[in-house]
């Protein structure tokens, strides 16, 4: 069963982002849809407007990581890159990976899944500062899309791209408040107007008003 939601842009958006959900740890409904709204209202403030589409939890999954180049073959890479996201939430995380860490992503990958999270850390996190589980994994996904976006995965001093969210981070995230920064959600804009890669990446998708937005 598929719970729908509608969320309402109320003005023509830059982009529509694409977003691929794997339900591959059996997140529940609510938790999944109320994470959905708080990434679509934090790229909502960038002009990115979201369709979620849900893939069988047993689908394949293909997950590869593209080393960084420099120069000509760096900038190939990133136009090469996914636009769209393809997103999984795994019940935990792999053995070794510190519970501090929520998820990673593949900011360079051409195909299959770019941002993973990891459940386990999530819902620890949502104890350890008591905020909603919802809540931090709708500022988790974020943060891993905006690598994808940024095409990138190095981190800022501040903001939500920062490498590590200690409590000032948490208590901004409960009052809605943890964003891109402006130097962030200007590169994010460049990136997707394509601006290195002539007309952009391969997989560019159409603006819309309003989006139904479809939760396993």
């Amino acid at each position: 069963m598929r719970l729908f939601l509608w969320i309402f842009l109320g003005r023509a958006v830059a982009a529509d982002l694409q977003v691929m959900y794997f339900n591959t740890d059996g997140t529940e409904h609510r938790t999944m849809a109320a994470a959905a709204n708080t990434v679509a209202e934090i790229l909502r403030g960038l002009g990115i407007s979201l369709s979620w589409n849900e893939s069988p939890a047993e689908a394949e999954l293909l997950v590869s990581y593209v080393q960084p180049e420099k120069g000509a073959k760096g900038r190939e890479q990133k136009c090469r890159a996914l636009r769209s996201i393809h997103l999984r939430i795994l019940r935990a995380g792999p053995p070794g990976v510190s519970k501090f860490i929520l998820g990673y992503s593949n900011p360079l990958a051409p195909e299959g899944i770019n941002v993973t999270i990891f459940g386990d850390a999530v819902e620890s996190a949502s104890i350890r500062y008591q905020a909603s589980m919802s809540v931090i994994l709708g500022h988790a996904i974020a943060h891993e899309i905006g690598h994808v976006l940024l095409r990138s995965g190095t981190h800022s001093a501040g903001g939500l791209m920062s490498a590590s969210w200690t409590s000032r981070e948490y208590f901004w995230m409960k009052s809605r408040l943890l964003r891109f920064s402006r130097k962030d959600a200007e590169s994010i804009r460049l990136a997707l107007a394509g601006v290195e890669c002539g007309s952009g990446s391969g997989d560019r998708s159409r603006a819309v008003l309003t989006r139904r937005v479809a939760i396993p």
